[in-house]
């Protein structure tokens, strides 16, 4: 009798236990009066939080360091989800995902796709007017387009728009404290933007260099740049045939490119090697897709990490 009622303790702690993980995991809505908006991963949250200000409790969906790519929803976030207020993410064409959490949620009307209406780079299409006559993999389905929209600062601005506007109709009384933000904000990405072009307009150099996992389509595109890359996509699935880099430390020779780029969290091994058979200094370009726990922890906003980005662009492309 002495055993099995230990054994029934142990049992009710444990189950204890676990009820109190997934309450801390499923539980962050806040009632304080304020709107409680979960925002699918990085950019989308630190966007949120600049309009949304002090009139909302802002979470992310992914948690810091995880990659989009390879991101399945959980029933614990479904549940999340189902108690905010509001859910923004990309879409569907740009969050292959969001199938799962809209057949998953009973409320759709809060789920909101912040970049309908924007224009987006289909995969298939930048390669062939960029990569034509090179081999390359060919894409899955849920990769038609591009997903890293707001390297192009004027795509973020068109976000930032898209979250005043729904954060707006939800809550009408606080429009003109969203919009007012919105409006500060966007200054501040016109400025980057002005910034990043005048550093490319006036630098002696024309071309840049891609050892590591591409992400940059919509960077490329608004500031029409000339580029060589080692990887023709974001993924680091397949590695880049022995040509390819070649090729790519043949170009960084022969117009003496002082920089090979790498993506942040990727392995390295590549650019390594374009960097040791060229002598270009290995800096990394920040997709700014996710971050890691201490860089949010250390106040990483979008804006710092992109200015981070402009300082290595500028050893890659130096002024005339």
């Amino acid at each position: 009798m002495k055993k099995l009622t230990i054994s029934l303790l142990i049992l009710i702690v444990i189950v204890l236990g676990a009820i109190s993980i997934f309450n801390k995991q499923t539980a962050p809505v806040k009632d304080d009066g304020k709107l409680n908006i979960t925002a699918s991963i990085y950019p989308i949250y630190d966007f949120t939080k600049e309009v949304a200000g002090d009139k909302a409790n802002v979470k992310m969906l992914l948690s810091p360091g995880v990659d989009v790519h390879d991101y399945e929803p959980t029933p614990q976030d479904i549940i999340s989800i189902e108690e905010s207020d509001l859910f923004f993410y990309l879409g569907k064409d740009l969050e292959p995902w969001g199938d799962t959490i809209t057949s998953g949620v009973s409320d759709k009307s809060n789920i909101k796709e912040i970049a309908s209406g924007i224009q987006l780079i289909e995969n298939e299409e930048f390669e062939n007017e960029y990569f034509s006559g090179d081999d390359h993999e060919e894409e899955s389905e849920h990769e038609k387009y591009d997903t890293h929209i707001w390297l192009d600062p004027t795509k973020s601005i068109e976000l930032v728009k898209n979250i005043a506007k729904e954060l707006s109709a939800k809550d009408p009384e606080n429009a003109d404290y969203y919009n007012s933000n919105a409006e500060k904000y966007i200054e501040k990405l016109e400025k980057l933007d002005s910034e990043i072009e005048s550093t490319i307009k006036n630098s002696s150099q024309s071309e840049i260099a891609f050892g590591g996992p591409f992400s940059y389509a919509y960077f490329i595109k608004r500031y029409n740049l000339k580029f060589v890359t080692a990887y023709d996509s974001c993924g680091e699935n397949g590695e880049p045939s022995v040509d390819k880099i070649f090729k790519v430390i043949e170009e960084i020779k022969q117009n003496n490119i002082p920089v090979v780029f790498y993506k942040e969290l990727s392995s390295g091994n590549i650019v390594k090697t374009i960097s040791e058979e060229t002598g270009a200094k290995m800096l990394e370009f920040n997709s700014v897709h996710t971050v890691t726990q201490k860089q949010l922890e250390d106040g990483a906003t979008y804006l710092s990490i992109m200015y981070q980005n402009l300082e290595n662009i500028k050893q890659a492309l130096p002024s005339k």
